[in-house]
């Protein structure tokens, strides 16, 4: 409940069940990339954005 209504997620997943971590009391932080990465099916701890590249002409 989010004070103007109700918000529902749903994914189907084609595996069953999201790639986590089984630490029963661990908690996570994750980024917002890290979120759609989850929501997305993919093992968002092997990922990470590429270092930015110094272009020069």
């Amino acid at each position: 409940w989010d004070g103007n209504g109700v918000w529902l997620c749903q994914r189907r997943l084609h595996r069953g069940h999201f790639i986590w971590p089984r630490h029963e009391e661990a908690v996570f932080l994750v980024t917002e990339a890290q979120w759609r990465w989850l929501v997305a099916g993919v093992d968002w701890q092997r990922l990470s954005a590429l270092p930015s590249a110094d272009w020069q002409p």
